[in-house]
């Protein structure tokens, strides 16, 4: 039989142990949905009007497509991806042009999305 120690000891290094890998797996956005651990989607668009087809594309290859709506600098869709899985999006194009970023959020995990124009 192990002594109290020992067991107190190990139960504490299997509870870190599995701490750390669930940190590594998931963070917590700020909806409370979970955060995509290193999967991002990026995509581009002729450029920003009142909506049309977009496509993403993730890091890991994923792909995703859609009919969006824009307005008022923000552009808002669902996306269906080639994996079957689907989501609601949104981005926002800043006041100063460039890169619209935003989020999609896919299954319940949300993922960060760059559209260039």
């Amino acid at each position: 039989m192990k002594s109290l120690g020992t067991r107190v000891a190990l139960n504490t290094v299997i509870a870190i142990g599995a701490a750390a890998l669930l940190s590594a797996c998931t963070t917590a956005g700020p909806d409370g949905g979970q955060q995509g651990a290193g999967e991002t989607f990026s995509g581009s668009v002729s450029r920003f009007v009142s909506g049309g087809d977009l496509m993403i594309r993730s890091n890991r290859g994923r792909t995703c497509w859609t009919t969006y709506r824009y307005s008022n600098r923000k552009g808002r869709g669902v996306f269906r991806c080639d994996d079957g899985q689907a989501g609601p999006f949104e981005f926002i194009v800043p006041e100063t042009g460039g890169p619209a970023s935003g989020t999609v959020t896919i299954a319940g995990t949300r993922y960060d999305m760059t559209i260039r124009s």
